[in-house]
């Protein structure tokens, strides 16, 4: 039978692996955010080189002609 200092090293063990677990819960949480919002910048960059892309086809074909 487990003694009384078992005990209490097991529910000090517990302890410790729930604040891990919640920690690592938050970091998840942050580096989720922090993802969507690289995911929205690489998204503005994306149209915004585009938009420039067009801009210097349209000023080339002017050249042209």
């Amino acid at each position: 039978m487990a003694s009384e200092e078992e005990l209490k090293r097991l529910s000090h063990q517990i302890n410790e692996l729930i604040a891990a677990c919640n920690a690592l819960k938050s970091e998840n949480t942050q580096l989720k955010a922090q993802q969507t919002s690289f995911n929205d910048e690489k998204s503005k960059w994306v149209d915004y080189q585009n938009e420039v892309k067009a801009r210097v086809q349209l000023m080339v074909q002017r050249l042209k002609t």
